[in-house]
């Protein structure tokens, strides 16, 4: 009885029916491109944002008056 334990483990094991779904690497991939993209478009952003920004007169007034503060 104990010599079936084992066997009847490991055709349970085998048998066990994979869940619908991605396999663990590309889960992984898809979330790390996310990630990549995520980023790269709020460094865009931000480049974008700051380059709008530097042409502004207010911008423009204040390296003026901090130089001719010294």
């Amino acid at each position: 009885m104990s010599e079936l334990l084992p066997q009847q483990n490991q055709q349970s094991d085998e048998n066990v029916p994979l869940l619908p779904g991605n396999p663990p690497r590309r889960k992984v991939m898809r979330i790390a491109a996310w990630i990549f993209a995520g980023t790269g478009a709020l460094l865009l952003l931000l480049t974008a944002l700051l380059t709008l920004y530097t042409h502004t007169q207010d911008f423009q007034k204040k390296p003026r008056s901090w130089m001719e503060s010294f």
